[in-house]
């Protein structure tokens, strides 16, 4: 005879102050408010069964359901749960033992996927099962107020955790149903590999990682340091090929003026000239052909060469980027006005006609993002060999530092 436990948790949560929601077993503070579950039975699903843990209207443990739940566990030769790994951990955090083997429904939607993209929550996979219906309407509007399980009624605790694992039970006989057709007995084995690979990272979650604080907090110094050498290296160098032109390395228009020593002219036309985009399904657009004659006239005409800066003192505004104006009748305006002269900066830039940049050129069209061309990681290792053959050594030092300060 088979005996397997459908089971489903409600817990705690921590609310953080960025409404972020932290419902971690490891979290000291969580804890199980309630345990839900059914028995299946030589293939006939038992009534609904259920403890109460930690909720503020049942004040102490219900001995007598804890201890059906024990005993069921420990005659289940499988635990049946959707999105099991949460529930599992839970279990084993709090002291239950559990069935050796474990079946996860939300695992076994992403097998029978195929690889394909769909939504694997319990919600959708009963919908798309057309099982009986996950209750989420009762719980949401709690939640977004920040209103946890415990807090929430307990008859509406029971309703909404009852109607889970109806759900998910209704879901895994489906399943079990679907894996004897012909055509997906071939997945028997995935799922027997995930479901034991599933076990395998609660374990590896369980035990964490030993950390030497000590040495983390003595590698952090030697990284802070280590960045904050390579900033100042790469603003000098910056200054060095761009003049007094401000530069936000954080900026892909920027670093394509300093790497490529070009701006976008109109950043449609460039867009278009080079089909950069997403397609209907979500995926980049393929780059056009192009041959080396016609790809160098496209980047003339999309682009402009970036000059050399130097800045010039505003003596308009004195320095200070703001203006003080008076109406018609003499009496000074409250606020000062932007100096349109600088447009606000307190100084101009004038362009010495010096090419700058590092002058490095791009080859393909594959090279043309929206704000220019890329500077990724790939491309920079591209960029620091064409550099190496030109020998621009300060393009090398830039596109290096740059690539370690990424890894930083």
């Amino acid at each position: 005879m088979s005996v397997i436990i459908v089971l489903d948790l409600e817990t705690t949560v921590q609310f953080g102050e960025d409404k972020s929601k932290d419902n971690s077993p490891y979290n000291p503070k969580n804890k199980i408010v309630s345990s839900h579950w059914r028995m299946i039975e030589d293939g006939e699903l038992g009534p609904a069964r259920r403890a109460i843990f930690n909720h503020n209207e049942q004040h102490g443990l219900d001995a007598d359901s804890s201890e059906q739940m024990k005993a069921d566990l420990k005659r289940a030769e499988l635990i049946v749960c959707h999105n099991a790994k949460f529930d599992v951990s839970y279990l084993l955090e709090s002291g239950f033992s559990i069935p050796k083997t474990v079946y996860c429904t939300m695992i076994g939607e992403y097998v029978f996927a195929r690889g394909q993209r769909q939504e694997l929550s319990l919600k959708a996979t009963a919908e798309r099962r057309d099982v009986t219906r996950k209750k989420s309407d009762l719980v949401d509007g709690l939640f977004k107020s920040g209103t946890g399980f415990e807090s929430m009624p307990l008859s509406t605790v029971i309703e909404y955790a009852d109607a889970d694992v109806l759900s998910t039970a209704e879901i895994y006989l489906a399943q079990q149903k679907d894996l004897l057709k012909e055509s997906n007995t071939g997945l028997l084995p995935t799922f027997t590999l995930m479901n034991e690979m599933l076990l395998f990272l609660v374990e590896l979650e369980r035990n964490g990682i030993a950390i030497d604080r000590d040495t983390l907090a003595e590698v952090k110094t030697q990284f802070e340091a280590e960045k904050a050498q390579i900033e100042k290296d790469l603003d000098f160098i910056v200054a060095d090929v761009m003049g007094d032109t401000p530069i936000n390395l954080n900026s892909g228009v920027d670093m394509t003026a300093v790497v490529y020593s070009r701006r976008v002219n109109d950043r449609n036309y460039h867009k278009n000239a080079f089909n950069i985009g997403l397609n209907a399904r979500g995926k980049p657009l393929p780059p056009p052909r192009m041959n080396a004659s016609k790809f160098a006239n496209t980047v003339r005409k999309s682009t402009r060469r970036v000059m050399r800066t130097i800045a010039n003192h505003c003596d308009v505004c004195g320095g200070e980027g703001r203006l003080q104006k008076t109406k018609v009748n003499g009496d000074l305006y409250k606020n000062l006005s932007k100096c349109s002269h600088c447009d606000g900066l307190g100084y101009t830039l004038t362009e010495t006609g010096q090419v700058a940049g590092l002058k490095l050129i791009p080859t393909q069209a594959s090279d043309a993002s929206i704000n220019g061309f890329k500077t990724d990681k790939v491309t920079i290792a591209k960029l620091i060999a064409q550099a190496h053959a030109k020998d621009n050594l300060k393009a090398v030092e830039f596109l290096t530092k740059t690539s370690r300060l990424n890894a930083i």
